[in-house]
Parts: C-alpha cells; sequence; structure tokens
C-alpha cells in the first residue's frame, strides 16, 4: 500500500459503537465585555479545529496489533477514517480504474483534495484524494488510478490527517481483550475549509434565525445569570451593585438529527455563526407568552403587569414568534413593552400589524425570538449511528455589539 507522503499508516481500528462518536469541531473567541454587560467579540482562529474521540473494543489479533500503533506511532501523522461517514462501492472498481460509484452521495462540505480511504476486512486500505465529484456526488473521481482491485459493498471514508490526541489509557478486560477510549485531532494544514452549501433558513435585519427545534425527549434547561459586584467593607452595611439591567439567560438541550443532510446543516451553521463571534436570532420555543383576547388599543396582550414591569423593551427580546392556524410562522418587531397598571394588562407594540380575521391570542404557539449566541466555541456532535445523531447546544442571550 503507497500511502500520501508524511502520513505513517492509516488507523484501520472502527468504532464498537456500545457509546455515541463523538465529533467536535472548535473555534476561539476573544468576548470582551464592558461594564454594562454588552459584549465585543474577535475571532482568534481563521480555521477551525476538528476532533474524533470513540471507543474500540478488540481481540485476540486486532487487541495486539492496536498495540503496537499505539506504541509505535502515537506521535506520528495517521490517516483516520471518519467512521461515521460510511459509503459504500456500488460497482466494483479494478486496479487502474480511478472512478467509484458510491451507494450514497457524499453529502455536504465534500470538496476536491479531499483525501478518502478503501476499506475492506480481505485487504490492505487504500487511500486517494478527490480529483472530481459528480453534480449528484454520486460519482468520485481519483486523482490517481487505484492500485488494487476494490468489490462492490467495499466501504469508503472521508479521511483525516490526525495526531492521536494525548495520551490513550486502554483496559484489558482479559489476557487478550482490550477495550480503549480514543482521541484524534485533525492536523490544520493547506486544506481549505469547508465550503457549505447550506444556507440560513431565515435572516431578519442581517441577522440569522435559528428556526431548528431542541428534543424534548431530553430536558432542556434554562438558567438566569445576574453579574453583581458586591462590597463588603470592614465596617459599615453590606451592599452590591449590579453591572446589567438584565440577567444572561442560557438555554441548553439537544436537537436529534437523522441523516447526513441534517448534521451537516448545523455543521454549516457553526460555521457561518464561527462559535461564539456572531449573535443570531432564536425562538425561546417554550409558550412563555399567553396573550389573551385585548381589553386595550394594541393587537398582543398579556394579562398581568408582570410582563411590563419585570421585561422591559430592549435588544434582546427583539421579536415575537406566532405559529398560525395554517401551521406558518410569523414574526413581529417588538416596538415597545409596556404595563398598563389601570388596565392590569401588559400591552407589547409591534412595527408590523397583525394580518388575520382571527387574533393573535387564537395562535397555535407565541413565544419571544431572542437575541443571543452560542455558550461555547465549540460544536459537539454524538452520532448514536452512521446516520443519526445528537447535536449539543447551548445559548445565552446578549445585546447585539460587534
Amino acid at each position: 500500500m503507497t500511502l500520501p507522503t508524511g502520513v505513517a499508516a492509516v488507523f484501520p481500528f472502527s468504532p464498537d459503537w456500545s457509546t455515541p462518536v463523538k465529533q467536535l469541531r472548535e473555534f476561539k473567541t476573544d468576548v470582551i465585555t464592558s461594564r454594562d454587560g454588552t459584549e465585543q467579540r474577535r475571532a482568534l482562529r481563521s480555521k477551525p479545529r476538528d476532533y474524533i474521540e470513540y471507543q474500540v473494543l478488540l481481540d485476540g489479533h486486532d487487541s495486539a496489533r492496536l498495540d503496537y500503533y499505539l506504541w509505535a506511532l502515537q506521535p506520528h501523522v495517521l490517516m483516520l477514517p471518519i467512521w461515521p461517514s460510511k459509503r459504500y462501492l456500488s460497482l466494483s472498481v479494478d486496479a487502474g480504474e480511478s472512478v467509484l460509484v458510491l451507494d450514497k452521495p457524499v453529502g455536504d462540505g465534500s470538496q476536491v483534495g479531499d483525501e478518502w480511504v478503501l476499506v475492506n476486512d480481505n485487504q490492505e486500505p487504500e487511500v486517494f484524494a478527490l480529483q472530481s465529484i459528480s453534480g449528484d456526488g454520486l460519482t468520485l473521481g481519483a486523482a490517481q488510478p487505484m492500485s488494487s482491485d476494490w468489490s462492490k459493498k467495499s466501504a469508503v471514508y472521508p479521511a483525516w490527517r490526525v495526531h492521536v490526541n494525548g495520551d490513550i489509557g486502554a483496559s484489558k478486560l482479559t489476557s487478550s481483550v482490550m477495550r480503549a477510549p480514543l482521541s484524534f485531532k485533525r492536523l490544520v494544514g493547506s486544506y481549505e475549509p469547508f465550503s457549505w452549501t447550506a444556507e440560513a433558513e431565515l435572516t431578519i435585519d442581517g441577522l440569522e434565525v435559528l428556526l431548528r427545534k431542541m428534543n424534548w425527549n431530553n430536558a432542556v434547561s434554562t438558567e438566569h445569570q445576574w453579574s453583581a459586584q458586591f462590597v463588603d467593607s470592614q465596617s459599615g452595611p453590606f451592599t452590591y451593585e449590579l453591572t446589567s439591567s438584565l440577567p444572561v439567560r442560557v438555554y441548553k438541550g439537544t436537537a436529534l438529527e437523522v441523516g447526513r443532510d441534517e448534521v451537516s446543516w448545523y455543521q454549516a451553521f457553526f460555521d457561518r455563526v464561527r462559535g461564539r463571534q456572531t449573535p443570531f436570532l432564536m425562538p425561546t420555543w417554550q409558550n412563555d407568552l399567553q396573550l389573551q383576547t385585548p381589553v386595550g388599543l394594541t393587537d398582543f396582550e398579556v394579562a398581568g403587569t408582570e410582563l411590563g414591569r419585570f421585561m422591559p423593551t430592549g435588544p434582546i427580546h427583539s421579536h415575537l414568534m406566532l405559529r398560525k392556524r395554517d401551521g406558518s410562522f410569523a414574526f413581529f418587531a417588538v416596538q415597545s413593552i409596556e404595563a398598563d397598571y389601570t388596565l392590569g394588562v401588559t400591552s407589547i407594540a409591534t412595527v408590523e400589524p397583525w394580518d388575520e380575521l382571527y387574533g393573535p391570542e387564537d395562535c397555535l404557539f407565541v413565544c419571544f425570538v431572542n437575541t443571543v449566541r452560542l455558550v461555547s466555541d465549540t460544536l459537539s456532535i454524538s452520532w448514536v449511528t452512521d446516520d443519526v445523531a445528537n447535536i449539543s447546544l447551548a445559548v445565552q442571550t446578549v445585546e447585539v455589539v460587534t
């Protein structure tokens, strides 16, 4: 087997899938917070970092082989198949040929110049670089002819050049059975970052709107984080001051996605916002506005004065989102949120008027749309199978300062 220059070996050990395969993508952002709580954000990394983590369970000869790999090759560059991205050959390929036809499209993010690996249990793996990709993503042109014959149903994977990410600790369950958690870090080289084709589903006033829902099979947590400065002198009273009028509200949850295209959409979104760098809009999805038939002069009205007293108009709660009777979503920019103590209600004035014959209180769902950013510079994707993944999401409210 001929390996690309600089690569010591193809890493052949696939995950046992008893635990998810975790794929991480990471930017780096410098967040500068002023005394009033507003932010400025600056990108510190031109290319994101990529990691992959998984567990293997090996016995007999394979257990010994892994020991050889880690003993001799840990500090060297390895070619790692990206195991959740498996494709199969739909036609056999003979030695000397350079056209590969796959059973499924390569998916978003693949591009000319990427390295791929052919794998079959009965022969040594073969690495090739992409010279072309057909419009439907099913036919790949290799930059060099194949050196071996490859049968139909041979596995085909995109591959990364990686280093072992830190120390590896294996557990010997018996004298010949080994379990090992593995972690790899992709080399940052001259390759171009992925050119995603997935685009924003909606933008409002130049900000992308994240319309994907959380997975309510898992709890969605909400945290309120006040930033208080306490003053406790040697004598005299204890006091404090608040540096902002509203706390930072943090939402944490997961999105369960089926299909590589859906997962790729999140990866493209993450690259668009570049981790913590770029703010966007997101519905709370928590039905936090219980509208009533108005007794005042506005279309949108909530019983009680608490909303107007405790949640004043500002850049965080920028819009209302309503699911209409036909199932579509409508967005209304918030002008003001005011308590009417005479009527005992809170009125929400919007830029756009209500445009249906029925009232907004008859909508199926109503919530605020917040201005947010990601809490972390890392996107975590946990592959449960090679086609189903949980995506961890944590966002926090921000006032828009670039």
